[in-house]
């Protein structure tokens, strides 16, 4: 093969990876349109002057564009001690007022799920901060699944932060003599 052959055949592999990059930013941009997510977690206090404070759980959505996208559920990554991968696990929203004292859930469902996002909507879900809640298991990532059955997450050290204040407001020790006494039989 001739330096000139070997310069059109240089030339032609350059030309179809070119065409190949520019049918698939195309049908990226144009054709194939899959919004970008953000989600964060914490726990966050309610401070208000006519009731003492509370503690939520609060995952929130933002919708980065550049088309709508529909939330079906929140779920979480929980790592069971006898599996090498996480488990996936529905949590449920609080449908209503999160302030409430009493907070219920309708199930995976509620809080306005599944719930259509714009480009640049924002929605917050909220779970009750109490100690049995899904902070109680091992969970290693929380966030939703979305209208492509894509699993969006926060950041691993958005959990770590709740797990951190979870432990600090109800030690292990605690916890554990609390579920002794409710599983001590009644005389």
């Amino acid at each position: 093969m001739t330096s000139g052959e070997t310069a059109l055949l240089i030339s032609g592999i350059s030309l179809a990876i070119s065409a190949a990059g520019f049918i698939w930013n195309i049908m990226e941009k144009f054709i194939y349109v899959k919004p970008g997510i953000q989600v964060t977690f914490g726990v966050y206090t309610i401070v208000a002057t006519d009731m003492p404070k509370k503690r939520l759980l609060s995952v929130g959505v933002t919708n980065m564009g550049p088309g709508p996208v529909i939330l079906h559920s929140c779920i979480a990554k929980i790592r069971e001690p006898w599996s090498l991968r996480p488990q996936l696990a529905m949590l449920n929203p609080i449908h209503g007022d999160p302030s409430s004292d009493e907070p219920r859930s309708l199930g995976p469902f509620s809080g306005g799920l599944p719930l259509k996002l714009e480009a640049g909507e924002v929605k917050s879900f909220y779970f009750p901060f109490s100690k049995d809640t899904f902070l109680s298991e091992q969970v290693v990532r929380v966030g939703v699944n979305d209208t492509y059955s894509r699993n969006s997450w926060c950041r691993r050290k958005d959990v770590r932060k709740a797990k951190k204040k979870f432990t600090e407001a109800f030690p292990p020790e605690i916890q554990k003599r609390e579920a002794q006494v409710s599983e001590a039989p009644d005389q």
